[in-house]
């Protein structure tokens, strides 16, 4: 641990933000959900939270949970998604995403390979592939199932538990029981498993402990507030990129605990439409996403940009001329300044394009997880949306590097996070990296580990 900087952060625990952002703002709304066919949203206050979490981690421990037991969780973002993440968390217990689109055999793997002693599923579709399964994982203690109803005729060789039932089933464990377990966790102790895609064979299991997760978080938010990006209970984002996946855990779970800011849940179609209705409605001041995401907004504007014509259409294209000088001149390295007619131009046009894609609040608009192309990050940079790349892996907890206001330059991933180390192998020509982010290792996998961290980590 580094004795200044953020590298000297004093090391953390999840369940120790989480109490602490509790008392700190417990009557803030969390999370917003809206049900579908709905206009209105519903939500969660940080105390009503908390106190789910609870009851989650009370009936994971009068189910007979042992801390380090894992629970598996498939589903789209809910409320429930993250209230079984954190309970299982409380209860000194580990979850582990899994990918809604997994097969049955992948569904077995993952939770044969982590001992999953309990699984939470997102309707009965994601209930079936357990069901299928559950007589062949020796450990399995119990399913459970939100959004829908358990089927009166369903035949599992475990019991099967709908989630409000499954909450009401740890009322006898006494508060002190959770508390035991809450206040026996060390920062050092794995937290959490992320699975990887598995595209080179199985999944590997990354470990991530919670001072990886709590560091990380609060280093990377550091770093941001340098460049006048500021995250508290009054910003928001919308979660809707698959919570299996570090970067979703990070921005959807543990940046909200660490900082305070409410989420908004997208509907389960987002990626096919919906999403930019969500935007809308939220608004957020903050808002991640993977370069698809920004090349189908792109293509959505080009589109309806082809029906612009006359004077408009003059207007337009000078207006974009001027967003773009002003981020060419607000890129690492040159002058920064603003260019002549900005304040029109940002007034006529600019604002209302950030307006109609909910954008009129959003301080800061990330993209990474896979490369992005120049021409849809100079197409936002013209109407003044500059896109910040991150660039990382789940095995370092996510980020790396970043760009940010005032160290931003197009065709780049930013500099290395404060706190770490970061070199490139000459011979080689890996990049290689140390730091707080730097996961325990892989699960059930030795040889792998001292493959991938070497004796200086």
């Amino acid at each position: 641990m580094a004795s200044s900087g953020v590298g000297s952060i004093a090391p953390q625990t999840v369940v120790d933000i989480f109490r602490s952002t509790v008392e700190r703002v417990p009557d803030s709304p969390v999370y917003y959900t809206k049900a579908i066919g709905s206009s209105d949203y519903t939500f969660k206050t940080w105390a009503q939270y908390y106190a789910d979490c609870r009851k989650f981690a009370k009936s994971l421990i009068a189910l007979g949970l042992a801390p380090f037991h894992v629970i598996n969780i498939i589903g789209f973002n809910s409320i429930e998604w993250v209230t079984a993440c954190i309970g299982a968390i409380l209860g000194g217990c580990i979850p582990a995403g899994v990918y809604t689109t997994s097969n049955p055999e992948a569904c077995h793997f993952i939770a044969d390979h982590s001992e999953a002693h309990v699984v939470l599923c997102d309707g009965v579709a994601q209930l079936e592939k357990y069901v299928a399964i559950a007589h062949k994982l020796p450990v399995l203690k119990a399913l459970v199932v939100y959004n829908d109803v358990v089927p009166s005729d369903l035949n599992c060789s475990v019991p099967v538990f709908t989630f409000a039932d499954f909450l009401a089933s740890g009322s006898g464990v006494d508060d002190t029981v959770l508390e035991a377990r809450m206040n026996a966790q060390k920062p050092g102790n794995c937290c959490t498993l992320i699975y990887t895609s598995g595209t080179t064979g199985h999944p590997k299991a990354v470990m991530l402990s919670h001072d990886n997760l709590t560091w990380t978080v609060e280093a990377t938010v550091q770093q941001y507030e340098q460049s006048g990006l500021f995250l508290n209970e009054h910003s928001n984002t919308v979660s809707y990129l698959p919570l299996s996946h570090v970067a979703a855990q990070l921005f959807d779970i543990y940046l909200p605990i660490t900082r305070g800011l409410a989420i908004y849940f997208a509907q389960p179609d987002a990626l096919k439409g919906s999403l930019g209705t969500t935007l809308k409605e939220a608004r957020p001041t903050l808002f991640f996403a993977v370069p698809r995401v920004w090349e189908k907004m792109m293509e959505k504007m080009i589109s309806i940009g082809r029906g612009t014509t006359g004077l408009k259409k003059t207007l337009v294209t000078w207006a974009k001329s001027v967003g773009a000088a002003k981020n060419e001149a607000a890129q690492f390295g040159k002058g920064g300044g603003t260019p002549c007619g900005y304040t029109i131009a940002q007034r006529l046009i600019l604002s209302k394009v950030r307006a109609a894609l909910g954008f009129d609040r959003c301080q800061g608009m990330l993209s990474a997880a896979a490369p992005i192309s120049l021409e849809t990050v100079n197409f936002f940079a013209a109407l003044d949306i500059p896109l910040y790349e991150l660039f990382g892996q789940s095995e370092c907890t996510g980020p790396t590097s970043f760009s940010m206001t005032g160290a931003w330059k197009i065709g780049t991933v930013g500099r290395p996070m404060q706190g770490t180390q970061m070199q490139v192998v000459e011979d080689t020509q890996e990049l290689i990296y140390q730091g707080r982010n730097t996961m325990m290792g892989y699960l059930k996998a030795e040889q792998i580990t001292k493959d991938t961290i070497d004796a200086d980590g």
